[in-house]
């Protein structure tokens, strides 16, 4: 149910715009911050 909103969050981190804004590490974090953040959206949705 959650699922295309992570495949439209991994597509956004991986355009060459988004990469260019952020090195190695901030894409990192963001990719773990997203995925804690959906995590707890699943979680209150159960």
């Amino acid at each position: 149910m959650a699922l295309p909103f992570y495949c439209q969050i991994v597509q956004a981190l991986n355009s060459p715009i988004t990469r260019e804004k952020l090195d190695d590490f901030q894409a990192f974090f963001s990719i773990r911050l997203m995925a804690i953040l959906l995590i707890v959206i699943v979680q209150i949705r159960w």
